[in-house]
């Protein structure tokens, strides 16, 4: 066999034999096994707590942070606030004290960002764990705004914010 021949029957096996291996069945997948407290989290999960939770934090009608001067009992980011920290609350009244919940309020001044001062409230919970070294910190944000995220006025039901 001339060495051109064998050069070319060389290069049609290695070619061949990879589309071969290219059109051969797929290598197995590793099956995962979900971490049973994590897994259990997932589970506990109620799609009709959450909608209706949305459902609340969008009646409030805004939750801009410029709304803090208007906001009522049912209107507004504060409203909305108390809402949400009367929840943890009750989630609280269940942990034997391990569950505080509290609000931080502090004056935002005027910035380039901020047209006027505006005061600002967040909601806390801490849940004390059983390893004082480990500290887990869950975030969220329930503030939302319209097009002009300094009208306090208009309409920010925030539906589609962190709910859809």
């Amino acid at each position: 066999m001339r060495p051109q021949h064998f050069f070319a029957m060389l290069c049609a096996a290695v070619v061949g034999g990879g589309f071969a291996v290219a059109r051969g069945a797929e290598p197995a997948q590793p099956v995962l096994t979900p971490y049973s407290p994590i897994a259990a989290m997932a589970d506990a999960v109620n799609a009709d707590r959450l909608q209706a939770t949305i459902d609340a934090l969008v009646a409030f009608g805004t939750r801009n942070d410029f709304s803090e001067k208007s906001s009522t009992a049912g209107h507004g980011v504060f409203a909305a606030r108390d809402w949400i920290a009367a929840q943890f609350r009750q989630i609280a009244a269940g942990t034997n004290g391990r569950l505080t919940v509290a609000l931080d309020t502090y004056l935002q001044p005027k910035t380039r960002r901020t047209p006027r001062a505006v005061l600002e409230s967040s909601v806390v919970a801490t849940l004390r764990g059983d390893s004082p070294g480990r500290i887990y910190v869950m975030s969220s944000h329930f503030d939302d705004c319209d097009g002009d995220c300094t009208d306090g006025a208009g309409i920010a039901p925030g539906a589609d914010d962190n709910g859809s």
